[in-house]
């Protein structure tokens, strides 16, 4: 918004411009005329506060506090003749000079990870102007990595990339080859889980101003239970709990896999072959823990005809489930994409 100055404004402004800098030269005079009394008592002999007394008789409201009388009786007894301040350098020189920018420019190359005070200390300029040559010249801010549990090879991505292609050929092959995949993982899951605050809100009409209820505060169970679950397309097909006592090794899994079989052969018949070798329709896939790839567990497997999906190395932030989701949505778009694969 622009606001327009008229010719009488702007001589007002001057005006009081001109009144501001006499008044202030007018008190620089008042004050070398005061030094000029303090030096001639000092030089007499005469106490501070019998010349301060002295100055309020003349200059009244203008006259110096005590505490300053004092100062220059001390350095008027110290040797200093002038009344004069000092000469001052005036307006600081900058440091955000090109040689500088360049200087802070060529410490970060070396080490990014540099923090203000060591910046500081290599170059010689001061943390705040440090800070505004990094944030004003240099256009640059501090971002700290994110941590992931595992970062995959470029190998390992190669090999996942062929998985994923071999995925959409056999979706192409065979139009029924995601409802066929039975997936199995684990988890954590706690005994107790607390109701969140935005699902123990009430409807109540508008305009009413119902006291709000009163609810007591529950902390999650410090108890945990692993349990197994195997689903499909369809929902869960074997849902197992890990008994007290027990662990996670190929013995278990073994006879869950068993289990599994019996369930997938009671309420997946649709999935379950016939014939001698009684081969199976479903395909089991698992992550590459070691009891699902334990000898044991893979000569179950092989003895049983159960045909695998390989999974692919996979940092441990995907789980299996949103993992065969991301895969299901893009075999589902096979064919009406334009676009390219990007890692």
């Amino acid at each position: 918004m622009k606001t327009c100055l008229g010719v009488p404004t702007l001589v007002l402004l001057f005006s009081l411009t001109f009144l501001l800098c006499s008044v202030t030269l007018l008190r620089m005079g008042d004050l070398e005329e005061q030094r000029a009394v303090i030096k001639f008592f000092a030089k007499t002999g005469a106490m501070p506060m019998e010349c301060w007394n002295k100055l309020k008789e003349g200059f009244g409201n203008q006259t110096v506090t005590p505490k300053t009388v004092c100062q220059w009786f001390r350095k008027f007894n110290s040797g200093i003749t002038s009344i004069k301040d000092k000469q001052r350098p005036g307006h600081p020189k900058s440091v955000r000079m090109p040689a500088n920018i360049q200087k802070v420019q060529d410490r970060l190359q070396q080490d990014r990870c540099s923090s203000l005070q060591d910046l500081s200390d290599d170059v010689g300029i001061k943390t705040s102007s440090l800070y505004t040559i990094l944030k004003k010249d240099l256009h640059l801010s501090k971002l700290a990595p994110k941590f992931v549990p595992k970062v995959l090879t470029n190998e390992q991505k190669r090999f996942r990339m062929k998985l994923c292609q071999d995925n959409i050929d056999s979706l192409k092959s065979d139009p029924s080859f995601l409802s066929r995949i039975v997936t199995g993982d684990k988890c954590w899951v706690s005994l107790l889980e607390v109701e969140l605050k935005k699902d123990s809100k009430e409807w109540y009409p508008k305009g009413t101003h119902a006291e709000r209820p009163l609810k007591a505060i529950r902390n999650r169970s410090l108890r945990k239970v692993m349990v197994t679950v195997f689903f499909d397309d369809s929902g869960a097909v074997l849902v197992e709990f890990l008994p007290p006592g027990e662990t996670v090794n190929e013995d278990y899994y073994c006879e869950i896999l068993r289990t599994l079989k019996e369930r997938i052969r009671c309420n997946r018949p649709h999935l379950w072959g016939g014939g001698r070798n009684e081969d199976h329709k479903f395909l089991l896939h698992h992550d590459n823990v070691s009891p699902h790839t334990s000898v044991l567990t893979l000569a179950l497997i092989g003895s049983s005809g159960i045909d695998m999906v390989p999974h692919p190395p996979t940092p441990l932030i995907l789980r299996l489930a949103i993992f065969f989701f991301s895969l299901a949505s893009s075999l589902n778009c096979v064919g009406t994409s334009t676009g390219t694969w990007q890692t």
